[in-house]
């Protein structure tokens, strides 16, 4: 075996024997970096988001006054509890808000 290298010499290279040019800073084609921004430029970043905010719209619920259980996920909606049909995806939103921004607000009619 003539004319093969398996070995350049070096042990090892840090990061700060590289030169400027060795760097590319990669931010989804703008200026505008938010997490927000890229969540719609960024395949993987908007699937991420969908799998955290579909698994927390899907898990069951229990509502309670005391010890008393009023409504579950496993129940119909009742009259009393009409705003509740909107509940998962007002729970997939809001998580979708809070790991894209850090919050979430609801706002109470």
């Amino acid at each position: 075996m003539t004319g093969t290298r398996l070995f350049t010499g070096y042990k090892a290279v840090t990061l700060d024997d590289l030169p400027e040019e060795a760097w590319t800073i990669v931010t989804g084609g703008g200026k505008d970096t938010r997490a927000s921004t890229l969540y719609g430029l960024v395949g993987w970043l908007h699937r991420c988001v969908d799998i955290r905010a579909s698994s927390l719209a899907t898990m069951p619920w229990t509502i309670k006054r005391g010890e008393t259980v009023l409504l579950t996920s496993d129940d119909g909606i009742t009259p009393d509890f009409q705003w509740m049909e909107t509940l998962p995806d007002l729970l997939y939103r809001t998580e979708a808000a809070v790991t894209l921004t850090g919050r979430a607000y609801w706002f109470r009619e």
